[in-house]
Formats: C-alpha cells, sequence, structure tokens
C-alpha cells in the first residue's frame, strides 16, 4: 500500500484526478491536487436554462461497482436515476431514416438495413479459426471487423458505434485498445459469435444506465467538499522535476510563484498537457504523448417537439458514410424524464469528431440534419458547447505507448500518469483509476 505518510500531489481536478485524490486520502496519505482551471470537474458541468438541466460532457453512464460505491460513499446513492426503458432501443441513421438495431447476429442477418451481400458478409466470422486469427496483431477496427463481417457491417454497425463512444474514426482506431473484448473472443475462439455464444453465462452485456439529480457536477462537488483545502484552484504546474527522493513542482499562482516538494505526483491531465510537463525530462517521450489527438466534438442541447411521429429511443447515430455533420443524438428525456419541463423533449446532439476523410462540420448544419431526420415541429437549441479537445483517440499503437508509459514509471518512480488516455474514456474508467489504484505501481493494468 505504500507509506501512508508519504506526501503525494495530484495534478489536474478532473473526474479522475478528484476521484484519485479522494481514494488516496481515505488511505490515509497527504494528498494537495492542483488545478490550473478556476473550477473543478474538466469537462464535466451542469447547466439549469429555463426548467432544463443540461449535462456538460457525459449525459449519461454506465453504472459499474466501484461507480456505486463512490457514490455510496459520498452519500449520494439516493440522487442516482437508474434510465427509463428506452435506453434499450437505439438506432442507426442510414438511407434516408433511422433504424432500430438489436445486437443479435441472427437479426442483423434479416435486417432491411443491410443488402443481402452485406448480410452474408456477417457469416465471414463463423469460418475464422483461432490459430488464423491468432495471425494478426493490432489493427484498425475497420481492418478487424471487415475480415469478420464485410465492409458493409463496418460501415453501417462497427463505424457509427465508434462514433458514438469516441467521435472517432475506425479506420484510424485500434480494435485491442477500443473494443478488446471483441478481440479476446476472437483471439480465443477465432470467431466472435461463436464467442459470444460460449461465454454467454460469463459476460455482463446489460449495463445499469444512470444519470444524477442535479447534473453530474453533484458528483463533482462531493468530491471536493471531501478534499476541502487540499485542493488547489487556479494553480497551474508550470514544471516537474525529479529527483532520487521525490519531485519539485513549479506552481503558477494569483498570488506568484511558488515550489513545493512531494514523494509522487500524479498527472491526471490529457495527454498533450503531460507532454508539455515532460519537455525537459524526455523529449522523445513527450512527442509520444503530442501524437495522441483529441478532435473538436460539439455538443448541441435542443428542445424538439414532435407533431406525428415520437421517437422512442436512447438515440441514433450517424455513419461516417453519410458525412453528415451530426455524429448522433440521444433523447435525454426518453432516459430522465426529470431533465426538462413537463411535456417538453430534450435531446442532446453531437457534431465533429475524427473522420476517414477531410472535412469541416457545422453546428448549424447539424441541426438541420437533425431536423431533416425526425422531423420535429418545433426545434429549438438551449446551448451549444465546444469542446476543442474532446475525446483522446486510441489509434494503432495506442497499447503499446501505454507500456512505454508503465516502463517509464518504472524509470521515475515518484511520477505516474493517470489522464483518461490511459484509464479509459467513459466516467466509470476513470472513477476506476481512483477507486482499484495498484497498490505497487500506482497506475492502472495496460488496456
Amino acid at each position: 500500500m505504500g507509506i501512508a505518510g508519504e506526501s503525494v500531489a495530484v495534478v489536474g481536478a478532473g473526474i479522475g484526478g478528484l476521484s484519485l485524490a479522494y481514494q488516496l486520502k481515505k488511505q490515509g496519505k497527504p494528498v494537495t491536487v492542483f488545478e490550473a482551471a478556476a473550477e473543478a470537474g474538466g469537462k464535466i458541468k451542469t447547466l439549469h436554462l429555463d426548467g432544463f438541466e443540461l449535462d456538460l460532457g457525459p449525459v449519461s453512464c454506465a453504472e459499474t461497482a466501484t461507480l456505486k460505491q463512490l457514490l455510496a460513499d459520498l452519500h449520494l446513492e439516493q440522487e442516482v436515476i437508474a434510465a427509463k426503458s428506452a435506453v434499450s432501443k437505439r438506432y442507426i441513421f442510414s438511407g434516408g431514416t433511422i433504424h432500430a438495431i438489436e445486437p443479435s447476429p441472427l437479426k442483423l442477418l434479416m435486417h432491411p438495413m443491410l443488402s443481402w451481400s452485406g448480410r452474408l458478409g456477417l457469416l465471414r466470422d463463423v469460418f475464422i479459426k483461432p490459430e488464423a486469427e491468432q495471425t494478426h496483431s493490432d489493427e484498425t477496427v475497420a481492418q478487424f471487423v471487415r475480415r469478420h463481417f464485410g465492409e458493409e457491417a463496418h460501415q453501417k454497425l462497427f463505424n457509427p458505434v465508434l462514433n458514438g463512444i469516441y467521435a472517432g474514426d475506425s479506420e484510424a482506431l485500434s480494435i485491442s485498445s477500443t473494443l478488446a473484448m471483441v478481440k479476446t473472443l476472437a483471439g480465443t475462439y477465432g470467431s466472435v459469435i461463436k464467442g459470444l455464444r460460449a461465454e454467454k453465462g460469463k459476460l455482463n452485456m446489460s449495463r445499469k444506465i444512470i444519470g444524477i439529480k442535479g447534473g453530474f457536477i453533484r458528483v463533482v462537488e462531493a468530491l471536493q467538499e471531501e478534499l476541502g483545502a487540499d485542493l488547489h484552484l487556479a494553480t497551474a504546474v508550470k514544471k516537474i522535476t525529479p529527483s532520487e527522493n521525490g519531485v519539485k513542482l513549479s506552481l503558477h499562482t494569483n498570488e506568484g510563484e511558488q515550489e513545493r516538494f512531494f514523494d509522487k505526483v500524479y498527472l491526471a491531465l490529457p495527454s498533450y498537457a503531460c507532454a508539455d510537463l515532460l519537455a525537459d525530462i524526455d523529449a522523445q517521450m513527450a512527442s509520444a504523448l503530442k501524437q495522441i489527438r483529441y478532435p473538436k466534438v460539439w455538443q448541441i442541447y435542443c428542445e424538439a417537439e414532435t407533431s406525428d411521429q415520437v421517437f422512442d429511443g436512447f438515440g441514433f447515430l450517424v455513419p461516417a458514410m453519410e458525412r453528415k455533420s451530426l455524429l448522433g443524438a440521444i433523447c435525454i428525456t426518453n432516459l430522465f424524464p426529470d431533465k426538462a419541463p413537463a411535456g417538453k423533449t430534450l435531446f442532446a446532439l453531437f457534431c465533429g469528431g475524427d473522420r476517414p476523410y477531410a472535412f469541416e462540420p457545422s453546428v448549424e448544419q447539424a441541426v438541420k440534419e437533425f431536423h431533416s431526420i425526425l422531423k420535429p415541429s418545433l426545434l429549438k437549441v438551449l446551448h451549444v458547447q465546444e469542446w476543442s479537445e474532446a475525446i483522446p483517440q486510441f489509434y494503432v499503437g495506442h497499447k503499446k505507448l501505454l507500456q512505454s508509459l508503465k516502463a517509464w514509471e518504472a524509470r521515475y518512480p515518484a511520477i505516474f500518469f493517470a489522464g483518461n488516455y490511459v484509464s479509459g474514456v467513459s466516467l466509470g474508467d476513470c472513477v476506476e483509476y481512483g477507486l482499484k489504484i495498484n497498490s505497487e505501481k500506482g497506475s492502472v493494468e495496460v488496456r
């Protein structure tokens, strides 16, 4: 577990840094958190506007065991809202309309969204032998899916799913780092479909989707209260200097420049911010961290009224092949009715992301596209949030980078990496790092 009295610094007060600091404090370690911004939470914010509750950043999340425990520790379990049954109904836009999709190979074989050749392509998977699959190391999602299920399944099924999770390009994202369970099943059984059938009893495919009354900012506020004076806002770490006994942090505050010494420091920052701090220590590692791409994404909240047809699902996703600005949309009030005034319908639209072609997305165009797809009788934009550097992209080679980071931590035992490019991008992944910290290394396992 380490020495209880050792001083620890956490740089970054997003949900990952806050939950990590909270866990360290529970272990009895003197912990200090430094955040360059004037407020904690990173990309987690909540706006209240004319009776609407708008979660910026994550709008819902899967309830993991560690997240559930954290919410209980923070006395927020009574504030958890379970998503309504609409969460199970998902759509994909293709060919000018939206199609309900169920993750069942048998149902997909007869799905009208796929051509006959596309349906037959799904059967490729069942003929792949484990020894043949094991000759393929890390590859892109597109390459993996084409081998197993064909090009049409890649374009119309897997690509929009990766859009929904990472706002990412399936032609570049790593199958091992983004869909690790799928890759593991293929490595064991050759066929993903056969693997799913064989492991059905072990795999937990159902996930409880939750929100928080008052928004996810309540989790940030509760963690901030627990940390109290140990959280220092508007305090930027400008330089880190490792030594044999620990690490020196050079700080910039409203009161001027300071220096603080700690036994350990956890960098709960985006990779590009870590790269800036490592530039004087290891230019090569800093350069590698700089290569992780964070595409721009807009989050657009809209009030929508429908006259003829009521949308009945979680949301819909848009494949890259459609060449639209709109990545997808989530019907917030189908999940959490109390997030809007009675009788109002609230949607969160997502625009931008990483594409396999040159493209300039437009918020205005995304709103028009949404209108043309669902045809609401009223569509009113409530708020547009631009995330200039949204979600880290796990390209092919990301797993090797994480292995390099672990080796780097062994060379500099006072410095650890704790950003979501290490732990995973979901809120649950970020909390997992803080609640299940490795007692020896202080780092999560390589994903």
